[in-house]
C-alpha cells in the first residue's frame, strides 16, 4: 500500500506522523514531570504529618488509653487525603485502626509505591514509629490518596491533546503547500526517468531557479546525454564482446580437446605400466623363484656360478622395472611412504651383507657401522628405506674397482638419521654433480657406456629423501671417490618386546592348509614348493571361481589370492568369500593375502577394500612367504 502512493501523499503522511509522534512525547513528558512533582509533594505532606500523628497519639499510647486513640483515629481519617490509618502497639497489634479491615494484614510498605486501593484508585503507604521520650511505643501505618496526582494529570493531558490538535491542523496545510511546490519538479523528473527507461534519450528538461531542484533538473539534463553517449559505446562494445565470445569458446572446446587427449595419454601410460608391471613381474617371479629353489640344491662350481649370472641378470631386470615404475609415480604425484615400525640398523646391515658378495668379488672391502644412537625402532618406511640404501651402496660397488667403502648410519645434530656411502671409486666432476639427479642422466656418456644403468636411480632416492623430510648431498674428488649421505626425518618409538624368530631352516616351522589361487602354472610350481619347505598343505584354484568353490568346502586357514585371473579375478572371489563367510553366523575370518604383480598406487588400498588382509607383491621370496604365515597363520611347530 505504502509503495503505491505518491511522494507527496508520502511526504504529508510522514509529516503528520512526525508531528502526532512529538505531540505523544510532548505529553507524555509532560504528565511524567507532573506526576514526579505530586509525589514529591505527597511524600513531603506524609513527613510533615508523621510529627503530627506522633503528637496526637503519643500520649494515650503511653496511658494505654486504646479508646482515644481509636478516636484520634478516625479523626485523622477525616482529614483530606488520607486512606486509612493503624496504630500497633510495640507487640505488633493493632490498638486503632479506621479505613482499614478490621483483622486484614498491615500493608507491605516494601512495595513499590502506588499500590492500588480497594476503590480502583492509587494508594501510597507509609509508615512511621510513635516515639516518646525515645522510647517507642508503636508503629503508625497510614496511607494516602493518589487521587490528586490523576486528577491534574487528566486536565493537563486534555490540554495537550487541544494544542497538538491545533498545531497539527495547521501544520498539515503548511506541509501540503510545501509538498505541492517540491512534487511538481519532481514529476517532470520522473516522466523523464520514464522515457530515458523507454529508450527515448532525447529528453529535454527546462530547469527553473537556481534552488537544489533547479540544480537537479540541469545535472538530469546532463545525465540523460551522458547516457546517450554510453548506450552508444555500449552497443559497439557488445558487438565486440560477441565476437571474442565467440573465438575465446573456439579456443575453450580446442582446450577441452587437449585436455581429453592429455587425460587420455595419462591414462593410457598408467594403464601400459600397470599391465607392464604385470607381464614382466609375474614371469620374473618365476625366474628369480626357481633360482633360489635352485641355489638351495646342490650344484657343482660351474652350475652355481651360470646360476648366479642368471640370478643377477634377474634381479638387476626387476630393479629397472622397479625404477621405471617409481619414475611414473615421481612424476604424476603418486610417489607416497608407508610409514610404519622398522628398525634402520637391521635394513643398514641387511643391504650392507646383500651386495658384500659382489664387492668381494671385485676385491673391494665393503663395511658397515651403525651408531649406538641410532633407535632400534622408528616410524618410517622399510621398503624405501631398503631402496635409499641399496641404490646408494649399489652406485659405490659398482663404480668402485679396488680399495674400500664404508657405510655409516648414525644420529645427526638436528636429530635426523643419517646415512653415508663413502667410496675410493672413480669419482664425479664438479659441473656433473648437479645432473647426476635429473632422470635419464649420468656423468657422462661414457659412464653409461662403461657401467649401464638408467640413469634414474639417485633421481628417485632424491624425491623419497624429500618426502622423508630430508636431503640428499655428495662431496666428490675425481679419481679419490665420493660420499652420498642422506639426512632424513625417522622418529624414534619404543621397541616391542622380541618377537619369535621364523626358523627358515626348517620347512615344518608352519603346519597350515593353504588355499592358492594362481592361474600361472609357473607361479603355482613355486608357490606349492615354497609352501611345503614350509611345512603348509595346499590346494590351487586357477581361477576365482574355482577358488570360491573350495573355499565353501572349508578347511582353511589361510589364502594366497592372485589379483588377475581369468573368469573370476581375485577381487570378485575376495567378495564371494567374505559373501560366504557373512551368511555363516558362526564361520570365523579367514586371511585373504593378495598376492599380485600389480605395484601400481592404489593397489594395495584396493585389495583392502574389498575385504583382503594384507598385500605381496610378486616375485616375492620365501622370507616373504614366512613373514605373511606368520602374520597372519602363527608359528606351528610340528
Amino acid at each position: 500500500m505504502w509503495q503505491k502512493l505518491s511522494f507527496r501523499s508520502k511526504l504529508i503522511i510522514a509529516g503528520i506522523a512526525v508531528q502526532i509522534v512529538s505531540i505523544a512525547l510532548l505529553t507524555w513528558n509532560s504528565a511524567n514531570l507532573i506526576d514526579s512533582y505530586l509525589r514529591s509533594e505527597l511524600q513531603n505532606r506524609a513527613q510533615q504529618d508523621v510529627p503530627l500523628f506522633n503528637a496526637a497519639f503519643a500520649a494515650p499510647m503511653a496511658q494505654r488509653d486504646y479508646a482515644t486513640v481509636q478516636a484520634i483515629a478516625r479523626e485523622a481519617r477525616a482529614k483530606q487525603g488520607v486512606s486509612y490509618i493503624i496504630i500497633c502497639d510495640s507487640a505488633g497489634r493493632a490498638v486503632g485502626q479506621d479505613g482499614w479491615p478490621v483483622g486484614a494484614e498491615k500493608p507491605d510498605t516494601t512495595l513499590p509505591q502506588p499500590v492500588r486501593a480497594s476503590d480502583g484508585g492509587k494508594r501510597f503507604d507509609f509508615k512511621a514509629p510513635l516515639m516518646m521520650e525515645g522510647q517507642k511505643l508503636g508503629v503508625l501505618h497510614f496511607g494516602l490518596s493518589g487521587a490528586l496526582i490523576d486528577e491534574v494529570r487528566g486536565r493537563l493531558l486534555k490540554r495537550t491533546i487541544l494544542v497538538g490538535l491545533a498545531g497539527l491542523v495547521g501544520f498539515s496545510l503548511l506541509l501540503a503547500l510545501l509538498s505541492h511546490l517540491l512534487t511538481r519538479p519532481l514529476k517532470q523528473l520522473t516522466e523523464a526517468s520514464r522515457q530515458l527507461h523507454a529508450g527515448n534519450y532525447d529528453v529535454q528538461l527546462e530547469p527553473r531557479g537556481n534552488d537544489e531542484i533547479g540544480v537537479l533538473t540541469r545535472d538530469f539534463q546532463k545525465l540523460a546525454e551522458e547516457i546517450k553517449r554510453k548506450v552508444s559505446e555500449l552497443v559497439e562494445s557488445e558487438a565486440r564482446q560477441r565476437r571474442f565470445a565467440a573465438e575465446l569458446q573456439r579456443e575453450h572446446a580446442a582446450l577441452e580437446a587437449a585436455r581429453a587427449a592429455a587425460e587420455a595419454a595419462n591414462q593410457a601410460k598408467t594403464d601400459f605400466l600397470a599391465k607392464m608391471s604385470h607381464e614382466v613381474r609375474t614371469p620374473m617371479h618365476g625366474i628369480l623363484g626357481m633360482v633360489d629353489l635352485m641355489m638351495e640344491s646342490k650344484l657343482d662350481a660351474q652350475q652355481r656360478q651360470h646360476i648366479e649370472v642368471v640370478q643377477r641378470s634377474g634381479e638387476a631386470l626387476l630393479s629397472v622395472v622397479n625404477d621405471v615404475l617409481d619414475f611414473s609415480k615421481m612424476q604424476s604425484g603418486q610417489l607416497e611412504l608407508d610409514l610404519v615400525p622398522c628398525s634402520p640398523g637391521e635394513i643398514a646391515r641387511d643391504t650392507v651383507n646383500l651386495f658384500a658378495p659382489r664387492a668381494a668379488a671385485k676385491g673391494v672391502d665393503l663395511q658397515v657401522y651403525v651408531a649406538v644412537d641410532v633407535p632400534p625402532r622408528v616410524n618410517s618406511d622399510p621398503v624405501r628405506l631398503r631402496q635409499v640404501f641399496a641404490n646408494l651402496i649399489s652406485n659405490a660397488v659398482k663404480f668402485t674397482e679396488q680399495g674400500i667403502i664404508y657405510v655409516d648410519l648414525s644420529k645427526a645434530s638436528t636429530g635426523h638419521l643419517r646415512f653415508a656411502v663413502r667410496d675410493s671409486g672413480i669419482g664425479i666432476a664438479p659441473e656433473a654433480i648437479q645432473r647426476i639427479f635429473e632422470p635419464f642422466l649420468q656423468a657422462d656418456d661414457s659412464t653409461t657406456r662403461r657401467y649401464g644403468g638408467t640413469g634414474l636411480g639417485l633421481a628417485i632416492v632424491n624425491q623419497i629423501v624429500r618426502l622423508m623430510d630430508g636431503e640428499l648431498t655428495v662431496e666428490s674428488t675425481p679419481g679419490k671417490g665420493s660420499t652420498f649421505c642422506a639426512v632424513f626425518a625417522a622418529p624414534a618409538i619404543e621397541a616391542p618386546a622380541a618377537d619369535a624368530v621364523v626358523d627358515m631352516a626348517r620347512p615344518s616351522s608352519f603346519n597350515l592348509r593353504v588355499l592358492l589361487a594362481e592361474d600361472n602354472q609357473v607361479n603355482q610350481l613355486l608357490a606349492q614348493t615354497l609352501l611345503t619347505k614350509l611345512g603348509c598343505s595346499t590346494r590351487v584354484a586357477n581361477n576365482g571361481v574355482e577358488a570360491v568353490k573350495l573355499f565353501s568346502e572349508g578347511g582353511f586357514d589361510l589364502v594366497l589370492m592372485d589379483c588377475h585371473m581369468p573368469e573370476m579375478d581375485g577381487y570378485g572371489a575376495t567378495a564371494a568369500i567374505r559373501a560366504l563367510e557373512a551368511k555363516s553366523a558362526h564361520a570365523a575370518r579367514i586371511p585373504i593375502v593378495a598376492v599380485t604383480a600389480n605395484v601400481m598406487q592404489g593397489e594395495r588400498e584396493r585389495c583392502i577394500a574389498v575385504g583382503m588382509d594384507d598385500y605381496v607383491a610378486k616375485p616375492f621370496r620365501i622370507t616373504d612367504i614366512a613373514a605373511v604365515l606368520k602374520k597372519w597363520g602363527g608359528a606351528k611347530s610340528l
